[in-house]
């Protein structure tokens, strides 16, 4: 989701992206793709390196953590958007910095709603979902796909299992 909201960003001229991931495979790819800045946050403390920088900042992850340093990166005046689903229904952030720093906080569910405008941002080369991918599987490699894309986030972004030829 991250790469892919990455492209769709870039497609507004002028903007500087910072991108932030905990795999260098995939923090390579999204300087491949455009990124200005990456930054891994194995090795970076995020909070005190880049503090209240950032007019927009999406959350892609859906992790607890990062949805929480969405409100206190973004600048004043900032927007947050939250893509990223988590596995729990309810996440503390601080309401205090939200009005403090009078943050608009957007929610996309990318698969209602955005779904026909990214369809058209695909076809129109906007975003390379075909860079996105990095292993194939067939159809009688399902199981081995599915248990692929779960261990191997160090080597793998998308895996696509074909069903027929």
């Amino acid at each position: 989701m991250g790469l892919a909201t990455l492209q769709s960003a870039l497609c507004t001229k002028g903007i500087d992206t910072t991108i932030v991931d905990l795999y260098k495979f995939r923090l390579n790819k999204a300087k491949e793709l455009g990124a200005k800045k990456i930054i891994n946050a194995r090795n970076f403390d995020i909070l005190k390196q880049l503090s209240s920088e950032f007019d927009v900042v999406f959350e892609t992850a859906g992790n607890v953590i990062t949805t929480q340093q969405t409100v206190k990166l973004a600048r004043n005046g900032g927007k947050v958007v939250l893509v990223g689903l988590s596995g729990q229904e309810e996440i503390n952030f601080s309401t205090n910095q939200v009005v403090s720093k009078e943050l608009d906080i957007l929610g996309v569910f990318r698969y209602a709603n955005m779904y026909p405008r990214a369809v058209r941002l695909a076809q129109k080369g906007g975003v390379d979902l075909k860079s996105l991918i990095t292993q194939r599987f067939s159809f009688g490699e399902l199981e081995e796909a599915l248990k692929f894309a779960r261990d191997n986030k160090n080597s793998c972004i998308k895996a696509i299992v074909q069903v027929s030829h």
